[in-house]
């Protein structure tokens, strides 16, 4: 990252606007860290979620043969 690659937005202390691109990057690393979490943990309940619904068809394929 280059210093002339990106301009702060005014009034905000960590966000910056990459003059490439136009878009406003967060260099904030709590932030981006926080966010990293969240993604996975949202990522391992959709995971647990698919896993949950398998078992259920397995479980009534079951039930249905009895």
């Amino acid at each position: 990252m280059t210093p002339e690659q990106y301009t702060r937005v005014e009034g905000e202390e960590h966000l910056y606007r990459d003059t490439n691109t136009n878009a406003i990057v967060n260099r904030n690393i709590k932030e981006y860290e926080e966010f990293k979490s969240k993604a996975r943990q949202k990522n391992e309940i959709n995971t647990l979620r698919e896993e949950v619904s398998g078992l259920k068809s397995l479980l009534n394929e079951v039930l249905k043969k009895d």
